[in-house]
């Protein structure tokens, strides 16, 4: 797209309903595809999916910069004016493009938000509520439910929460002196289910109730009343979680996702008193694959302080889940070697915080994880206690450069490049040298602050010298320091020149100067992205469907190899899609039978196929696909007989008609002489009517 902010090119994005028609029209076209679908007529809506959503992007990008390096100007000034549209959470809103921004600060009179931290916190939880909305959305196929296109965007200290509007509105905003809706809205509201006003005013509607709770099932929250919770309407999602629709109710838009999630409980114990001061409902959040993979339906009532359920959910996650996971991260750690080399996001070293998602344990909980491991003195847990306080140190660093950033768009000039480069100098030669910051109280403040309980008064004075190793072979044999300066540069968005890149992670005397970058070494003062990866997920699906048309071997591997790299892409965002997994395992299957898999590399692929079989059954134990495709590699590649068997019994169960079972009965018959039980399992559920047993056996 043009980088002029005021391009006619652009102004197609003023249609009040250009993104979500567009998009929701590619989906549906996707939804609709089948094995006989041309190969052209499944690459079309894919592209224009790619298409559309990357020049969502382009505007996040571009317009978020452009907000957020003229926040602190006169704004008679500004390139982009401010536009109110209601709410009393969060910083100033803009609108470009169709495309709500929404800065994530404290305002002066916020009663909901300590610090601009916090403030940001929030915004990443309504990201992921809506990524996980989305995704059950899918999962149930419901093509009259609509969410916004949402994305972060982290420059300059500040983060800018982005998302398309939909053609809706809630009328007039409550009277400030009654706080009640009047009755001279000058445009009718489209607000058919929930509340855009705190609750002041609350919309019900059946039809939307029954849909949401199909979602709800997915989601694993419970049904509730509200505001009465003996004679209220029943909701299954938080009351202020936004149902809009036209008066013809073909398509549901749903707005408002901040507070879908469950919060945290308070925990009654001195390790978490801290909570008590400063933890808030909207950004002490549960994490979403901890809520749909809990053991029972949750509340997401968000003014039921004394749930019962929640309680124990949070007393779950604080003293058995979170203990458990980190006594088990040297052994999770160690079949993690299956993924070297191919986490490019994480340098090649085990993906602490990913996996932590993946149980559903938030990153707030690092400092906690190290406490639970301060008493343990084993070999075994020595790299994995270094790797947890180097994330520690990493994010409290990115923390610390992002509020001196911020400090600058308020005391100076807030488009002045040169300014920012000074503090990230400072901040890098500080932290990452000998004569450094680190024995200052105020870092050991900070650390505390944002992750209490990581670091204590006595382990303080010495905390700079505990990095002065290489981790192990099992973390890629990267010195710490390089990793944690590395995870500063990835968080913040900081380019610096390659020289310094390959200076980090080969020269052991980096960090012993005491100025070791220069103002030349910046090349750029990036930003960072954070989308809901759909974009890498319609990749991965074009790429494998043109390795089947593909006619040369070489061809065919690479579009394979590109697929996986695009699904694992978004398997980050969506971990517990069984989908994408599913996919992920028949991607390095694919690879094998095409002989793509060196001798030395086929026992971790063996592993990684069943790792993400096994996770995909677990979200849906009979998908019938998921059970073929996984019965087929362990017969063809891992050689496992009986396991195989107990998932055939499954497969039968839930297709017996199965039109995979001819192929499975015939590798049974190459790979193994034993073909009795088959052939029992077979004929006792006649599921080859159509042909006989031993034209199969």
């Amino acid at each position: 797209p043009s980088t002029n902010l005021h391009s006619t090119s652009l102004m197609s994005r003023d249609n009040s309903t250009w993104w979500c028609e567009q998009v929701y029209k590619d989906l549906n076209e996707i939804n609709l595809i089948t094995q006989d679908t041309p190969l052209e007529d499944k690459k079309r809506p894919n592209f224009s999916l790619i298409r559309t959503v990357k020049d969502f992007m382009w505007h996040v990008k571009t317009y978020g910069k452009v907000i957020i390096s003229e926040l602190k100007i006169p704004e008679d000034k500004k390139t982009i004016k401010k536009t109110d549209v209601g709410g009393i959470v969060g910083g100033d809103k803009y609108v470009v493009h169709n495309i709500l921004f929404k800065i994530a600060v404290k305002k002066i009179n916020d009663p909901f938000y300590r610090t601009d931290h916090f403030a940001a916190k929030s915004a990443g939880h309504d990201l992921k509520s809506c990524t996980q909305f989305y995704n059950a959305i899918q999962d149930q196929s419901l093509t009259n439910v609509q969410v916004p296109l949402m994305a972060i965007l982290d420059y300059k200290g500040y983060r800018i929460l982005a998302m398309s509007k939909f053609p809706i509105n809630s009328g007039t905003p409550p009277s400030k002196d009654t706080g009640t809706v009047t009755d001279t809205a000058t445009v009718p509201s489209t607000l058919i289910h929930g509340s855009s006003d705190g609750g002041v005013t609350l919309k019900y509607d059946k039809d939307v109730a029954e849909i949401m709770s199909k979602l709800a099932e997915t989601l694993n929250f419970e049904p509730y009343r509200f505001p009465d919770p003996v004679t209220g309407p029943v909701f299954h999602m938080m009351w202020d979680l936004e149902v809009h629709s036209k008066p013809d109710r073909k398509i549901f838009y749903v707005v408002d996702f901040g507070n879908l999630m469950p919060h945290q409980s308070h925990i009654d114990s001195p390790l978490f008193l801290h909570e008590r001061e400063e933890g808030h409902p909207l950004y002490r959040k549960l994490h979403p694959n901890f809520v749909q993979l809990y053991h029972e339906p949750l509340n997401s009532n968000l003014k039921d302080v004394t749930n019962v359920k929640r309680f124990n959910a949070t007393n779950y996650l604080i003293r058995v889940l979170i203990p458990f996971f980190t006594k088990c991260l040297p052994k999770i750690s160690k079949d993690f070697e299956i993924y070297l080399g191919e986490t490019k996001t994480n340098f090649g070293v085990f993906p602490l915080t990913q996996q932590m998602h993946l149980a559903g344990i938030n990153c707030r909980f690092l400092g906690y994880m190290f406490h639970i491991l301060r008493s343990v003195d084993s070999e075994e847990y020595k790299a994995v206690k270094d790797l947890i306080l180097v994330e520690v140190l990493a994010r409290t660093i990115k923390n610390i450069l992002r509020e001196k950033m911020r400090a600058v768009s308020v005391h100076s000039d807030p488009t002045a490049e040169t300014e920012f480069e000074k503090v990230i100098l400072d901040t890098l030669n500080g932290f990452f040298t000998n004569t450094s910051k680190w024995n200052k109280k105020s870092f050991f403040d900070k650390i505390n602050n944002f992750f209490p309980q990581a670091v204590t008064n006595e382990e303080f004075p010495d905390l700079r010298k505990r990095f002065d190793i290489v981790f192990p072979k099992q973390f890629n044999e990267i010195p710490a320091m390089s990793l944690m300066f590395l995870k500063v540069l990835q968080m913040t968005g900081i380019k610096l020149d390659k020289k310094v890149y390959q200076d980090i992670l080969h020269k052991k005397d980096t960090f012993a100067f005491s100025y070791p970058f220069q103002p030349f070494d910046i090349r750029k003062i990036g930003s960072r992205v954070k989308e809901m990866a759909i974009v890498s997920k319609a990749n991965a699906y074009v790429s494998k469907t043109m390795s089947k048309q593909a006619h040369q071997t070489q061809r065919k591997v690479k579009l394979i190899r590109r697929a996986l790299e695009e699904y694992e892409k978004a398997l980050i965002c969506w971990p517990l899609s069984a989908d994408i997994l599913r996919n992920c395992g028949l991607m390095i299957h694919e690879c094998y039978l095409l002989e793509a898999i060196n001798d030395d590399e086929l026992e971790s692929k063996k592993k990684k196929m069943c790792f993400y079989y096994e996770r995909a059954l677990s979200q849906q134990p009979f998908h019938a696909d998921t059970l073929y495709y996984y019965i087929r590699t362990l017969l063809l590649v891992c050689e496992d007989y009986e396991k195989a068997k107990w998932l055939l019994l499954r497969l039968l169960e839930v297709q017996p008609n199965s039109p995979h079972l001819g192929i499975l009965a015939e590798i049974f018959k190459k790979r193994h002489e034993n073909k009795n039980y088959l052939l029992l399992i077979l004929r006792d559920k006649c599921v080859l009517s159509n042909r006989k047993i031993a034209d199969v056996m």
